[in-house]
């Protein structure tokens, strides 16, 4: 079974979050597998525009720690719409997705059924 790309980024840092989004921008500009990203792109670059600077405040204020989340938010909700994209796109091929500069699902595990002992 393949493994897609992860479509929550709730969990990640306040200092990663920033730098895999522009990865993942700089990645799919002119990617061949995503030549038609660019609606993606454009909006995961406006979240960061807002994102980046709000979140290099050192002591924010609370308005600043209010805008913060509301810009995380955003920046998330990019990263999601351009992985479900992606995903639709190519649900078997992990190279196309990992082209994308995100991450994969982790493989489930297989539990094995155990019988009572007779």
């Amino acid at each position: 079974m393949s493994r897609l790309l992860r479509t929550s980024y709730s969990d990640f840092a306040k200092d990663k979050i920033g730098p895999l989004a522009l990865n993942c921008a700089n990645k799919l500009t002119k990617n061949p597998f995503f030549p038609d990203a660019t609606p993606y792109v454009t909006a995961v670059r406006a979240a960061l525009t807002n994102y980046g600077p709000a979140a290099a405040i050192k002591s924010p204020i609370p308005e600043q720690t209010a805008a913060l989340s509301s810009y995380r938010t955003v920046l998330n909700g990019a990263l999601a719409e351009l992985a479900r994209y992606a995903n639709i796109l190519y649900p078997t091929n992990e190279a196309a997705l990992l082209s994308t500069g995100l991450d994969l699902t982790k493989e489930r595990e297989r539990h094995t059924t155990l019988e009572p002992p007779k």
